[in-house]
């Protein structure tokens, strides 16, 4: 038998140090992308239901402003509540799009705290000449 294989501190064990340490280290990387991969299907489902809250609301503004120019024709009353109705549509499709703006401006790059991990994982390495 080799002797270096058979010695506690042997280059053998040093591999096998060396392997199990490498092999924790991507499963942690990995599972901090599930989580954030996990994250960014939440934030995408997010935006999608306010952009489809801006759609309904902008059609319900068009129909409200439609109706207002047939009432228009009508007697005076329906038509102060139908102009009220109408903003009232349009004002809220229009937070919501500004809330959806700032969303988007505001968050994260994806992936940012997998690619600082990587960053981290390479300075401790070493950087390559």
């Amino acid at each position: 038998m080799d002797p270096s294989s058979e010695t506690p501190g042997g280059i053998v064990d040093s591999v096998r140090r060396l392997l199990r340490t490498t092999l924790g280290l991507v499963q942690n990387r990995f599972q901090l992308f599930t989580v954030e991969l996990q994250e960014e299907k939440i934030r995408l489902v997010d935006v999608l239901l306010r952009v489809a809250a801006v759609v309904v609301l902008g059609f319900l503004s068009l129909i409200s402003a439609t109706a207002l120019v047939v009432v228009l024709f009508w007697e005076t009353a329906p038509v102060t509540v139908l102009v009220i109705v109408t903003l009232g549509y349009a004002l809220a499709a229009a937070g919501i799009g500004f809330s959806i703006k700032t969303r988007l401006h505001r968050a994260p790059p994806p992936f940012a705290g997998t690619l600082a991990e990587f960053k981290k994982d390479r300075e401790c390495l070493g950087k390559p000449d």
